[in-house]
């Protein structure tokens, strides 16, 4: 075979390889982190909410603000309905990458998050004043978001959800007694377990949320807990006589991004993810503020007979809880330490 020939074929044989492996390092998505300006991201967002709900609105405001000011840059699909999987696969899903985003309660974030059970303990927050200074907290900003990041969940927002009050069949709530005899609906979960075995005479029955109207219906609980707005949008008014305004437990939601994809995002896109979450979370917690008190007047409007319990029933509960429960979940608060979990909770209620 021809020298020359044999040498022009080597030539052009080490060109193509040199253009192939530089196209694979340019291309490549774990060592890129900015965005070409033709180039659109699209990233799935997914959540519990039924169409049309405040779930829904807040995550299309968040969507529309991130697209607008990335110049489309990024989009944000909206996946409401739990249509890529319940709260604790989307929780899972952000964790592992198989899913980008979500807006999640806080409860089943406790499986992967056990430092985040301080959300969860029943009787610990007054008002929106109060959790809004431990939302805007060290315990937040640095305790819990760092707790997070460890399972890959970047926080980038903590969104009002309600206080939890009570529903029942048998009799309005004033006094601790009242709660005596009553077979109430639970979620599925130790430390709401171990909240109402600490209350005497409530028999608590854990039952998931869609099977609840038809366990109210049916008789098999008496009662169960949630936020005004949630009672009126799962019609519990059709199957609750009942409701007292006790704001017992606060319901937060937060806002997740998986970790691996923030780090691909270019710092000035970050802050606008960051300024996109801040407006869903002053738009969701006006609209959780306001429509508080528009909700309670229509269930009073579909028959239910509301009250608010005596001035001692917070005091009371808020105590049973601080003795029995609380420090069963210290520990865990404090990630394996009793004593920092327990100083947390105590910085909480000096926050009152």
């Amino acid at each position: 075979m021809d020298k020359k020939y044999v040498l022009n074929l080597f030539i052009l044989l080490s060109a193509f390889l040199i253009t192939a492996c530089n196209g694979i390092s340019e291309t490549s998505p774990k060592e890129s982190t900015t965005t070409s300006n033709n180039e659109t991201i699209t990233i799935k967002l997914g959540h519990g909410g039924a169409s049309g709900d405040i779930l829904n609105q807040s995550v299309d405001l968040f969507s529309e603000y991130v697209e607008e000011n990335t110049n489309g840059r990024y989009i944000i699909e909206n996946y409401g309905a739990s249509q890529l999987g319940n709260e604790r696969d989307l929780i899972e899903g952000v964790s592992l990458g198989t899913v980008d985003m979500t807006l999640v309660t806080n409860s089943p974030l406790g499986n992967f998050v056990e430092e985040a059970l301080f959300y969860d303990l029943p009787g610990l927050y007054t008002d929106l004043d109060h959790v809004h200074k431990v939302a805007d907290s060290d315990i937040v900003r640095e305790y819990f978001a760092e707790k997070t990041l460890e399972q890959n969940l970047r926080l980038l927002a903590v969104t009002d959800g309600g206080f939890r009050n009570f529903t029942n069949n048998i009799r309005p709530i004033y006094d601790m007694e009242d709660l005596s005899g009553i077979k109430m609906r639970v979620q599925e979960s130790p430390l709401i377990r171990e909240t109402y075995e600490a209350l005497p005479g409530v028999s608590p029955t854990p039952i998931p949320i869609g099977d609840l109207y038809s366990a109210l219906e049916q008789g098999v609980v008496d009662g169960q807990e949630n936020p005004t707005i949630l009672i009126n949008d799962f019609k519990f008014a059709e199957v609750q006589k009942y409701l007292t305004l006790t704001g017992h437990s606060y319901f937060p939601r937060h806002l997740f991004i998986n970790e691996d994809l923030w780090q691909t995002i270019p710092k000035e896109d970050q802050q606008v993810f960051l300024n996109g979450a801040k407006e869903m979370e002053a738009f969701k917690n006006n609209y959780y503020a306001e429509e508080n008190v528009n909700v309670i007047e229509e269930l009073k409007d579909q028959g239910m007979e509301v009250n608010e319990p005596n001035d001692a029933f917070l005091d009371d509960f808020f105590e049973i809880m601080k003795n029995e429960v609380y420090p069963k979940f210290y520990k865990e608060i404090g990630g394996g330490d009793e004593e920092e979990g327990k100083r947390i909770i105590d910085e909480i209620i000096d926050m009152r």
